[in-house]
């Protein structure tokens, strides 16, 4: 089974048809196949082959546009959120944003196109990502043109998208969340919109245009205390809301002001979405509730544990045995009445904002780079974030707070950073664990 390229397919048709939408920018399929094929110079130009390619670029453009061409030239693209997660001991050739120069106005040369057809092997790895880190540390996740393709048909199947759709796409491009935009966009002929929505709100408002986005349901926390974002998301066609369970007065306030909410289940290992539902199709809140499974997916719980079956599951980890379309996730599940009810992710992990957030990881980075191990971070509910990280720590005259906050903001990207520091006495232990019911009740009595 071969995938065709879908830029070069709509470059033969119609290659001024509208593709991307970056700060109020119209990039055509002509102009943004002129990005792949500068990159695909720079790749073919080298006189030896390479296996794999790091994309080091942050314009979101420039940096889907390195990834497509990297497939052309048969190469493994890695996405890189951070240095911190480089792959050991496996050689890349480095593609940087200086190596081509796109200015803020996305303006681009005329180019002449290449339209040779291309046509790719389904079972070849499209692109390298990293998960969260819901299991330990950050894992290189291999996703294959299969696995994206299939996860897209199935989005399809729920949403009916249609040519010329827009999609508002405000998500990281270097998650799952984001990147899986895109695809969507360029299988289905829909406009992909890459935009700041808080810089860019009165554009958005006026424009009154867009028929999806993805979000985090702290968006939705934030849209109750901002009637502009409301209004924002009134104009929006399908909201899809993903990265964590919502709340019960999320359930309610999508209800009451007939925002047209998708709550979504999936991972990074499964390419997005798995499953899901519609707010409005749904009587009542149901904590944890992940919805029906998409067409061609298969939900059911093994041991405890959510596990998927599905063509959108991963190849598998770098280096690692490849799946055979099933993943055992660490999400703790039960099938309850018919429904199947994500409970929790596994020990030591919670989600802020929409990121997953590894606590023991955090906890072991600090305490080793300032040599103090009577101190630990944890999980503490919020009603806007869902959970923050706070840091608890043994009162020492030589361990202050501004010596710590510096550390973490060394360490760790912003969403990480804890939200609090508390200085205690003692670190309560229940055995040979931290008692976090005492630690909880300490966070209380340390905001009140």
């Amino acid at each position: 089974m071969v995938i065709e390229d879908y830029i070069l397919k709509v470059c033969n048709t119609n290659p001024n048809q509208e593709l991307i939408r970056y700060k109020n920018k119209t990039i055509t399929y002509k102009e943004f196949n002129y990005i792949i094929n500068s990159y695909s110079l720079i790749l073919n130009s080298l006189n030896y082959k390479i296996e794999r390619a790091l994309i080091d670029i942050n314009n979101p453009v420039l940096m889907i546009g390195a990834l497509c061409a990297c497939n052309r030239s048969q190469i493994i693209p890695s996405i890189m959120p951070s240095s911190q997660y480089q792959i050991p001991n496996i050689d890349y050739m480095k593609l940087s944003q200086s190596e081509f120069l796109l200015n803020d106005n996305c303006t681009i040369q005329e180019n002449n196109l290449d339209l040779d057809s291309i046509s790719y092997n389904a079972n070849d790895v499209q692109c390298v990502i990293f998960s969260s880190g819901t299991e330990g540390n950050p894992k290189a996740i291999e996703l294959t043109f299969r696995n994206i393709y299939s996860s897209s048909k199935s989005w399809n199947s729920v949403m009916n998208f249609k040519k010329n759709n827009t999609y508002l796409n405000i998500l990281p491009i270097h998650h799952i969340s984001g990147l899986s935009i895109f695809f969507r966009s360029i299988f289905f002929n829909m406009i992909h919109i890459i935009d700041d929505y808080k810089k860019n709100m009165s554009q958005l408002l006026k424009s009154k245009t867009v028929n999806y986005i993805s979000i985090v349901p702290k968006i939705i926390a934030d849209a109750m205390s901002s009637e502009r974002l409301l209004l924002l998301l009134q104009n929006i066609d399908t909201i899809i809301i993903g990265g964590d369970k919502i709340t019960s007065s999320i359930f309610d306030f999508c209800k009451e002001n007939n925002l047209n909410v998708f709550v979504s289940y999936g991972m990074s290992e499964t390419s997005s979405g798995i499953s899901g539902y519609f707010i409005k199709d749904t009587e009542n809140y149901v904590n944890g509730y992940i919805g029906k499974a998409f067409k061609d997916n298969i939900v059911k719980i093994d041991r405890g544990k959510i596990s998927i079956i599905s063509k959108s599951v991963m190849k598998g980890y770098v280096a690692s045995s490849p799946n055979k379309n099933q993943f055992n996730s660490s999400d703790m599940g039960i099938e309850k009445n018919g429904k199947f009810i994500f409970t929790s992710r596994a020990s030591d992990i919670i989600v802020s904002g929409g990121e997953n957030i590894n606590l023991k990881i955090m906890s072991d980075l600090i305490i080793e780079k300032i040599n103090y191990n009577e101190l630990y971070v944890v999980g503490y509910k919020d009603c806007k974030w869902g959970e923050i990280p706070v840091l608890i720590y043994k009162t020492n005259p030589n361990i202050t707070v501004d010596k710590i906050t510096k550390v973490c903001e060394d360490l760790f990207p912003k969403y990480m950073i804890p939200k609090h520091y508390i200085s205690i006495n003692k670190i309560p232990y229940k055995g040979k664990v931290i008692d976090k019911k005492l630690i909880t009740y300490y966070i209380k009595e340390s905001l009140k």
